[in-house]
């Protein structure tokens, strides 16, 4: 069955990110100013982001959408290969251990806003977020290759270095931007991403994980003259059919350039996120926090 959120609601997500490689353990390095490793004292809820620009985020990061509303419950997984109580930017370069991924622009993205509004949701146990996005990514660069020099094979190392921590509960995605400057690219997408979602639950062994993604929003002048199939793969995306993947959309989010959404728009994304993987898949959340 496909689901699909149609309207604005009120709702946050859990991203998590992706990068490839084995699953061997990463040593620690120097935190940003302002932040601290540390060590969840509970078994976290595990969140993949993955995707590109807009799930790494692009607008600056202010006091307002700094911080969880739950410190000491929500974690990230940092790109440094720690755990770090979560603050935005959550897909931040510092540290970088896999440079494949590495985005230095990172910003408000969704993540954190999902984690809280899910933690608001089902109040039970702690959440980890794993992010893996890379602006610029096309779907193809997220097909199954082992070697950690690939987005697929870093984020699969993350993953499995930071199950050590927890379980994870699920996929959120936002991609598609650089899938759109031929129809051909366009048309192609549906059936990569289902290859990426089949292949990734294929090496975490569970076959019915959850997948929500979203819909690639809006975009403006003069970006729009380089992306022709920008509405065609809307179009595709809605398509989409595979069970246990959710799509969320995004057409009344606003812009801070011609593709990326600002952080208000981002704290909405991840509202949705949230509310969408609840209303589907809470009962994986009760599971988890039985275990």
């Amino acid at each position: 069955m496909r689901w699909q959120v149609l309207a604005p609601i009120t709702m946050m997500v859990f991203a998590v990110g992706c990068e490839s490689g084995d699953a061997g353990e990463v040593s620690g390095t120097a935190t940003p100013s302002g932040t601290s490793s540390a060590e969840p004292g509970e078994k976290l809820a595990l969140f993949i982001l993955a995707g590109q620009s807009n799930m790494s985020g692009r607008d600056s990061v202010s006091a307002e959408y700094r911080y969880s509303r739950y410190e000491g419950t929500i974690w990230n997984y940092s790109n440094a290969g720690e755990w770090r109580s979560a603050e935005e930017p959550i897909d931040d370069s510092s540290g970088q251990v896999y440079p494949i991924s590495r985005d230095d622009d990172a910003g408000v993205g969704p993540g954190l806003a999902f984690a809280d509004y899910l933690h608001e949701l089902f109040p039970s146990g702690g959440i980890g977020l794993i992010p893996c996005p890379k602006g610029g990514s096309r779907i193809e660069d997220w097909l199954r290759d082992y070697s950690t020099e690939s987005l697929y094979g870093s984020c699969l190392a993350r993953i499995n270095q930071a199950k050590l921590s927890g379980e994870i509960a699920g996929i959120l995605f936002y991609q598609g931007e650089s899938d759109t400057f031929t129809f051909e690219q366009a048309d192609e997408w549906p059936s990569r991403f289902a290859q990426f979602v089949s292949e990734i639950r294929a090496d975490l062994a569970d076959p019915q994980l959850p997948v929500v993604f979203a819909q690639i929003a809006t975009i403006g002048p003069p970006w729009s003259a380089y992306s022709p199939a920008w509405d065609h793969l809307k179009l595709r995306q809605a398509s989409v059919n595979i069970p246990n993947v959710a799509m969320v959309t995004t057409d009344d989010l606003q812009l801070i350039d011609p593709a990326h959404l600002d952080a208000a728009s981002q704290y909405e994304l991840g509202k949705r996120f949230a509310q969408t993987y609840f209303d589907l898949f809470n009962a994986r959340m009760v599971a988890l926090s039985t275990r």
